[in-house]
């Protein structure tokens, strides 16, 4: 049996740039799912386009310049390295593959990736449950699975706030 693992993330642009924050890939996909502004289509479409998308990209682009480092945005970065980390702990009986709601490497790359597994644990990379991230990223799995005539088995890890590994984990990062 072949199996998979896919860890996922809400995404980051691909630089920090007016041009990349206001991107198709980041913040106007990430702003048009239902699931972060929850209104009506057609609010939900003025919003964007009359109120957030001309002036919000510049904020978004200048926060994101204060924190992004040579490398590039933590949250990719941080999201790499951990997956880099879990696919040499589990080398041998996993195909480890990360994917971003909005922005690279996408949730469709990473499942090319794990086409041929027969089972795929889904985590994903927020300890709690909120359905503008945890949410809008099973959903979008649930969608690409429902055109596929044969799929995995998939075992989703829904939150993991309370369990003590994850508890333990950030406390040792705070304690002084």
């Amino acid at each position: 049996m072949k199996k998979g693992l896919l860890l996922i993330n809400l995404g980051t642009p691909n630089a920090p740039s007016v041009r990349a924050v206001r991107a198709r890939a980041y913040l106007r996909e990430f702003l048009s799912d239902p699931r972060v502004i929850d209104l009506p289509g057609l609010i939900r479409f003025i919003l964007l386009y009359a109120f957030i998308l001309p002036f919000r990209p510049k904020q978004s682009a200048h926060a994101y310049q204060v924190i992004w480092t040579p490398e590039g945005s933590p949250l990719l970065t941080g999201s790499l390295a951990l997956t880099n980390k879990v696919q040499a702990r589990l080398a041998d009986t996993h195909q480890v593959a990360l994917g971003m709601r909005y922005g690279e490497p996408s949730l469709l790359q990473a499942l090319k990736t794990l086409e041929t597994a027969d089972e795929i644990p889904i985590i994903p990379l927020f300890p709690h449950y909120a359905s503008a991230t945890t949410g809008s990223c099973l959903e979008w799995v649930s969608r690409y699975f429902s055109s596929k005539a044969i799929f995995p088995s998939l075992h989703i890890i829904r939150d993991f706030y309370q369990h003590p590994g994850f508890i333990n984990a950030v406390s040792a990062q705070i304690k002084p």
